[in-house]
């Protein structure tokens, strides 16, 4: 019992939960907010759409960790972590898992493309397209800029969100997913501050780890540039009359730890400040919780 229970446990851990639940927790958020209500009117819709968000999720991470075995058996960042370079599944396992999950997911999207409509199928491919093909097998590797087109993936999710809930995009629901995008930027950014040296062992080529070697400010200047981006289209909706007035100085708040760990690496020789990268890095993922819990709690209870 004890070995089959750490067992699934590996498969589990094969679709990065944490990251899972992140990303579908922000689905659920946009989902309330283009629905205008806490109450949910069509419960059906509202768990098949769910269901087929977190198997999508769940395969595309599976994909990734499949692809970046190598890698991750690299880094010191993932190799006690993930199951496949820790030896806690076979390759073998690994692939049947992920083709049963694959099996699921695809079904589940028709379904809900057949019943609903057929932008489900859309944004589903362009994830998976962006996610898995282009970011992690293509680009990765290759160029810095790929996280570029890897964030796409997470506004196809924002946007499936609001397309499920209305069935109509508006210039809010383009706003919070060009705020999705430019999170993934500050979350890719700050990661690959923090592990520079890892990347630079796994010859995956980021901008921090090529600035690591030429002592440039270039990660620090991405890494502000993006959360820049990040704040002005998180008041976008505040702009637009969609929220509280009050919702600015809220958010603004929630950012300022981000903001003043950057204001002190800019006076710092960032390679050796760890113990502030690392701060950046663990600030990204509650950022992005509160910003979204920020606007659905205001918007739909004040």
């Amino acid at each position: 019992m004890c070995s089959l229970m750490k067992k699934l446990v590996a498969y589990f851990n094969l679709t990065k939960p944490i990251i899972t639940f992140s990303v579908y927790y922000t689905w659920f958020l946009v989902y309330l907010l283009a629905n205008k209500s806490l109450v949910i009117q069509d419960l059906t819709r509202f768990f098949i759409t769910s269901l087929a968000v977190i198997l999508g999720i769940s395969w595309g991470n599976a994909l990734n960790n499949y692809f970046d075995r190598d890698i991750d058996a690299i880094m010191n960042r993932t190799r006690n972590r993930r199951p496949l370079p820790r030896g806690d599944l076979t390759i073998s396992e690994a692939k049947k898992f992920i083709t049963i999950l694959g099996i699921l997911s695809i079904a589940l999207t028709i379904y809900a493309t057949l019943m609903y409509g057929i932008y489900n199928i859309v944004l589903y491919i362009t994830s998976l397209i962006t996610y898995v093909v282009l970011y992690t097998i293509v680009l990765k590797r290759r160029f810095w800029w790929s996280i570029l087109v890897g964030a796409i993936a997470y506004s196809s999710v924002i946007l499936h969100a609001w397309l499920s809930a209305s069935n109509t995009l508006n210039i809010v629901s383009i706003s919070l997913a060009l705020f999705g995008y430019a999170w993934v930027l500050t979350h890719l950014w700050a990661t690959a501050i923090h592990w520079s040296d890892d990347y630079l062992r796994a010859r995956v080529p980021t901008l921090p780890s090529i600035s690591y070697v030429s002592g440039s400010s270039k990660p620090l200047i991405a890494t502000l540039s993006a959360l820049i981006t990040t704040l002005l289209a998180v008041i976008t909706p505040a702009l637009l009359n969609y929220t509280p007035s009050i919702y600015v100085p809220v958010v603004v708040m929630v950012w300022i730890p981000e903001i003043a760990i950057l204001l002190k690496l800019f006076k710092v020789d960032w390679r050796f400040a760890k113990n502030l990268t690392w701060r950046l890095y663990k600030l990204t993922y509650p950022l992005l919780a509160l910003t979204f819990t920020v606007v659905v709690v205001l918007t739909l209870l004040i």
